[in-house]
């Protein structure tokens, strides 16, 4: 059994946020293979990662843009299209 310290628990989210390289990817996914509290972990970070962004959306969802950040797009936008 591997144990959950703070560094793996960071390789873990990271797994989870997909930021790792291939060959950590496979290393982790060996480590979920071979150890059912790792995978539970990964179940555990997966569930609270969806639920954050579930939870961000709806704060932002019915939000209006600022207007000056419609100017600045609309700026930008026109300058990159010249």
């Amino acid at each position: 059994m591997v144990k959950l310290d703070d560094a793996l628990l960071d390789r873990l989210s990271a797994y989870v946020d997909g930021e790792l390289s291939a060959a950590e990817m496979t290393e982790i996914e060996k480590l979920i293979a071979e150890d059912p509290a790792i995978a539970q972990k990964i179940g555990d970070l997966r569930t609270a990662s969806q639920a954050i962004g579930e939870d961000f959306l709806r704060s932002v969802r019915d939000k209006e843009v600022p207007k000056k950040w419609l100017q600045l797009i609309k700026e930008k936008s026109s300058k990159s299209s010249s």
